[in-house]
């Protein structure tokens, strides 16, 4: 919780299956009890850059199923984006760092 900003914002979209989180959460502890539930892709995700902006991809049988954004203010994680809709995540604006 210690990167997180006191008011973080995370928005989320439903999935093309209609799976994915809620699609507004509030507050450190509600992202940070929230983000437990992700944990298990951890090990299958990869830091990035999506327009610029800190990103994390999280993949599944070496396939792209998620896009975090991050937005940093003053060293603390302000908002989160969450992008699972395949339709929608990043092309060729997202970097992939450790290729």
């Amino acid at each position: 919780m210690a990167v997180l900003d006191p008011g973080v914002v995370v928005r989320s979209d439903v999935g093309a299956d209609g799976v994915g989180a809620p699609a507004l959460v509030r507050g450190a502890e509600a992202v940070a009890r929230q983000a437990m539930m992700f944990a298990p892709f951890a090990r299958s995700s990869q830091p990035a850059l999506v327009d610029g902006e800190p990103a994390v991809i999280a993949t599944r049988e070496g396939r792209r199923f998620a896009v975090m954004v991050f937005t940093v203010v003053r060293g603390k994680v302000a908002e989160m984006s969450v992008i699972n809709d395949p339709a929608h995540l990043p092309g060729p604006d997202l970097t992939v760092l450790n290729d």
